[in-house]
């Protein structure tokens, strides 16, 4: 009789675990399939996996992508919400419902996600940063400090972050605290253009138009096909006397960047 009892025990865990096996299989082909950017086999395994078990927050996380990525906005946020309904600590989640939320121009109800991201974990330092970045989309300068401070107390040596704090101290005109934060992004990587793009900057406001030169190069160096730095060095150049130089980049910049407003810049600087 007891041995009976064993084997009947046995064949439910082995049909449970079949299930299990099931489910995580629908899962695991759905997330390879993501990785490989084939979002339509994807989205039919990861459908596949909630069908198994309607409770596996991960495959609704990941659903949501596969749906986004196909353009199919409804579903990828219904997936989302039901990812967090299920765990409401799935920060992953949050940061995919929220930067669909910015694709669709919805930037506050963007921002509100994060948050509740961070209501459960505080110390995410992805969902701080995207926040912060946000908030200087939002050009609430002052809330991104907030949050970039705190981020500061979890992260060190992160050129992002301090790229961002220099940013940020600019706008706020602080710039002895925005030209500090920026050297500093540059020195722990020197390929970091949005850096030396914030250093010219403050060199403009400081009217150090030789500095400033020095330093929208230097962005110009690291990335030649920014429409934004080409245009920055034109105006710089303007302000040294070297119209030959300042009309080459205004060129340059309209180049990379054919429906921007670049003619009077390059009816300044080339006199046309």
């Amino acid at each position: 009789m007891k041995k009976i009892f064993y084997i009947l025990i046995t064949a439910c865990i082995l049909f449970a675990c079949d299930e299990n096996a099931d489910r995580n299989q629908a899962f695991i082909k759905g997330r390879d399939a993501l990785k490989q950017k084939d979002y339509t086999v994807a989205k039919t395994q990861l459908q596949l996996s909630v069908k198994y078990d309607s409770n596996f927050a991960e495959a609704w996380n990941n659903l949501g992508i596969a749906y986004a990525e196909l353009e199919e906005y409804k579903q990828a946020l219904e997936a989302y919400d039901k990812a967090i309904l299920l765990d409401s600590c799935l920060q992953d989640a949050y940061q995919n419902k929220a930067n669909l939320l910015y694709l669709k121009g919805e930037k506050k109800q963007a921002i509100t996600t994060l948050t509740q991201g961070l209501d459960c974990n505080v110390e995410n330092t992805s969902l701080l940063l995207n926040r912060a970045t946000l908030y200087q989309d939002q050009k609430e300068y002052n809330k991104a400090l907030e949050d970039l401070r705190v981020l500061k107390k979890f992260v060190a040596e992160d050129d992002v972050l301090y790229t961002n704090l220099g940013y940020c101290f600019f706008e706020l005109n602080q710039l002895d605290s925005a030209f500090h934060y920026s050297v500093v992004a540059l020195e722990i990587n020197p390929k970091r253009d949005e850096a030396a793009n914030n250093l010219g900057m403050i060199s403009m406001k400081k009217e150090e138009f030789e500095d400033a030169y020095k330093f929208f190069k230097k962005a110009v160096d690291i990335k030649p096909q920014n429409s934004l730095y080409r245009s920055n060095v034109s105006k710089v150049a303007i302000e040294l006397g070297n119209l030959s130089e300042a009309c080459k980049h205004a060129k340059m910049a309209e180049y990379y960047n054919s429906t921007g407003d670049y003619e009077s810049l390059i009816s300044l600087s080339c006199g046309q």
